[in-house]
């Protein structure tokens, strides 16, 4: 009886360990919203960190994150620590007038890891069509939070928008 226990939890840790290889290495989110403001107006706020509070999704979740913003343009930086939200950075590494924000983020706590994000802004009738888009190179064992990634991430990224939109028009 204990060598077929054995035995099926041998099975059991193997197929746990084969699996990651059958399941993608990237992850890719990306939500786009209508804001009733002109290219110049969504880009003003969004290429400056120091207004990345007003409309975060994630600063409701975690109101008293610590947060700090340096530098302006390429090279800015907005840190975060909070307790539901970890430790991380932001690095603004391009920008598009009017058109694009590159970002680098680096997270810090729960778990170390790096992705690329960016907000990409289009004219769209007499406002802007927003696109947040997240890519991110997943290590070996992470490719199981893979499968959800974009369930979870893009309601924040929904919320986010909803909230960009909200400051934005009023």
């Amino acid at each position: 009886m204990l060598k077929k226990i054995g035995i099926a939890v041998a099975v059991l840790i193997v197929v746990l360990l084969a699996m990651p290889a059958m399941l993608p290495g990237t992850v890719h989110v990306e939500r786009s919203a209508q804001i009733n403001v002109p290219p110049g107006a969504a880009y003003a706020l969004l290429s400056d960190f120091n207004h990345f509070t007003k409309w975060s999704p994630w600063y409701e979740i975690d109101p008293g994150v610590k947060t700090e913003v340096t530098g302006q343009g390429v090279g800015s930086v907005y840190a975060w620590e909070g307790q539901q939200t970890g430790r991380g950075s932001m690095t603004i590494t391009g920008l598009e007038s009017n058109q694009r924000v590159d970002v680098k983020l680096a997270f810090v706590e729960p778990w170390q890891s790096e992705a690329d994000c960016k907000w990409i802004i289009t004219e769209d009738g007499a406002g802007s069509k927003v696109t947040w888009a997240f890519d991110q190179n997943l290590p070996y064992m992470m490719r199981y939070f893979g499968l959800t990634m974009d369930k979870m991430l893009g309601a924040d990224f929904e919320r986010g928008l909803a909230k960009l939109k909200g400051v934005l028009e009023n």
